[in-house]
């Protein structure tokens, strides 16, 4: 029933717009135009331009969204989908969004520490938080059940990373040799020293060369 919805608000549409060159919809549509198109957020000049809405209209008619659990806002400006299995979270899985965020505010990022860990399955059970390390400091969010929190470092650019794919495109993460030096910078993020030792031995073999090189700066 939802992907009929989907496909039904995607012809209509584009037929508005072929016929007027001009299209905007019910703001109460909007999550579902925004999927229709393939795209999972936006930030509040499209919404503006979707909608004809401004100001604290547009506003009003957000937050009635957001008090619906059909979208969240995980910095300002920026509207996030709350996908239909979501919709008791009331947000969507961090690394869903964290790379249309960091783009948002401006950050180098990657996903870093145990939830790095994690992905690679060296960590005994899921992080109760999520970790990114930023290029510039930001304040930790707590957003319904995610929990974002952030390690500044001037040193982002020069760690390596690998592109994950996820459910909206791609998150950068640190690779093994990186979730290793960090862990081994800031063992407290890793649970304490006694655990910080056994994700890295779950971590597997790693690249000596490049640990050296990382290990540097």
């Amino acid at each position: 029933m939802y992907v009929v919805r989907l496909a039904n608000l995607a012809i209509r549409y584009s037929l508005s717009t072929m016929q007027t060159g001009k299209t905007t919809i019910n703001p109460s549509e909007l999550p579902t135009a925004l999927i229709a198109q393939g795209r999972h957020w936006a930030n509040t000049q499209q919404l503006a331009r979707m909608t004809g809405q401004h100001g604290a209209v547009l506003h009003t008619s957000l937050s009635r969204l957001i008090r619906q659990r059909r979208m969240f806002t995980p910095a300002r400006g920026l509207y996030v989908v709350v996908p239909p299995e979501y919709r008791g979270w009331g947000v969507a899985p961090a690394d869903w969004f964290i790379d249309a965020m960091m783009s948002h505010l401006k950050r180098s990022y990657y996903v870093g520490f145990l939830n790095a860990a994690a992905m690679y399955g060296a960590a005994h059970q899921a992080p109760q938080t999520f970790r990114a390390v930023v290029s510039s400091p930001l304040k930790d969010r707590d957003i319904n059940r995610v929990r974002l929190r952030f390690t500044a470092s001037d040193r982002v650019s020069e760690m390596a990373v690998e592109q994950h794919t996820v459910h909206t495109g791609y998150v950068a993460v640190a690779t093994r040799e990186t979730t290793a030096v960090d862990l081994a910078w800031r063992p407290e993020l890793g649970g304490g020293l006694s655990n910080v030792a056994t994700v890295l031995k779950e971590l597997g073999e790693l690249d000596g060369t490049q640990l050296a090189r990382m290990a540097e700066h």
